[in-house]
């Protein structure tokens, strides 16, 4: 393939919060014929401090490119032949941005689904929906952006069910917040290029809506891609069976609605307070039920904490691009206390998690 004929193919980047359904979407486009979305590794992201200046770079630089690459959050799980990406680097020639660049390194992924002729590569990582003003500056309209959204009640139960962030519901509350606002803010600048698609539409009606999301794509709807479910032994090689078993089950059976509503039975009643606190005016926005409970001031304090800490990772996520490349790419979990949260505190202080839920 030649630099002319990779610059034809668009990228797309599906926007997120974890758990909100970010990997069943990736996985329903990933099994199109004609499209890539690899497994989460954020290094577009991560590369651009580095490499966004870039131009038709020599083989000194490829290899720079090679390593660096490496070290970015979760590429040993990524299935990417780096040794064949070199090699494949070497070989073009003529001009290669950044764009360029990262579409070569996401077409020597291999997917679990056969694959004809490639006309869209996509990215999909939760942590952009935490950084997408970063995100959305590194291509702007030159890509389209879907953001999948899950009533945030429902999230809360599922992140917690894994551990995958501070479990202090008012942070978390205002994390899925702050990813909305900031998606639709920058959204106004272009709409043609941004979409939004509620989970709980895509797990009830998901014919209609993946229909939806490949017109937006502009790609032929596949009904084979529902079958996905199917290639549970490649699902074994692009996960760990730990992995697979707990966070990633869903990719074993057919879509089912059944993790719908669950908050209704799981939440205590100051949880749903706080959260339909921070939260009302987008759950109304987006249909999703309101349960009209009485706020009383106390539970505007009792969010605060949680708030405050909302504020602070946003201020050291900003604060980390400040840091060397190196220094950078070691702390980049979603912010630096979620880093600090799961290094230290998780791994020797369980109890603490089962606190800090209430």
């Amino acid at each position: 393939m030649t630099v002319a004929e990779v610059e034809k193919i668009k990228l797309f980047f599906i926007i997120g919060r974890p758990r909100s359904g970010t990997t069943l979407l990736r996985t329903l486009l990933d099994a199109h014929p004609n499209v890539i979305v690899p497994t989460e590794c954020p290094f577009i992201l991560q590369l651009y401090k580095r490499y966004n200046k870039i131009s038709n770079p020599d083989k000194k630089t490829i290899d720079k490119i090679i390593i660096d690459l490496q070290k970015v959050w979760l590429f040993n799980y990524i299935k990417i032949d780096v040794e064949l990406l070199k090699k494949s680097l070497y070989e073009y020639s003529g001009n290669i941005n950044y764009l360029t660049l990262c579409k070569i390194i996401i077409l020597h992924y291999t997917a679990a689904f056969p694959k004809e002729k490639i006309i869209l590569v996509g990215d999909k990582n939760p942590v952009y929906a935490y950084k997408f003003k970063k995100t959305y500056k590194i291509f702007e309209n030159e890509c389209k952006y879907i953001q999948i959204i899950r009533d945030p009640r429902d999230q809360i139960i599922s992140l917690r069910n894994l551990k995958m962030e501070i479990p202090i519901t008012s942070t978390v509350a205002k994390n899925w917040a702050y990813a909305d606002i900031t998606f639709n803010y920058i959204a106004k600048k272009n709409k043609d290029n941004f979409m939004t698609v509620k989970y709980e539409d895509l797990v009830t009606e998901p014919e209609k809506k993946l229909k939806e999301v490949n017109d937006f794509l502009d790609i032929p709807y596949n009904s084979d891609v529902l079958k996905f479910h199917e290639k549970k032994e490649e699902y074994k090689k692009q996960f760990s069976e730990k992995l697979l078993k707990n966070g990633h089950k869903s990719l074993l059976n057919p879509i089912k609605p059944d993790k719908i509503g669950l908050w209704k039975n799981k939440l205590t009643t100051k949880e749903k307070e706080i959260i339909e606190l921070i939260t009302e005016k987008q759950l109304r926005l987006y249909g999703y039920e309101t349960i009209e409970i009485r706020k009383p001031f106390i539970t505007y304090i009792q969010a605060l904490p949680g708030i405050l800490v909302h504020y602070i990772s946003i201020i050291l996520v900003k604060l980390s691009y400040l840091l060397p490349f190196n220094l950078f790419v070691k702390l980049s979990r979603d912010s630096l206390i979620g880093y600090i949260w799961f290094k230290y505190i998780i791994k020797n202080n369980q109890y603490i998690s089962k606190r800090l839920k209430n």
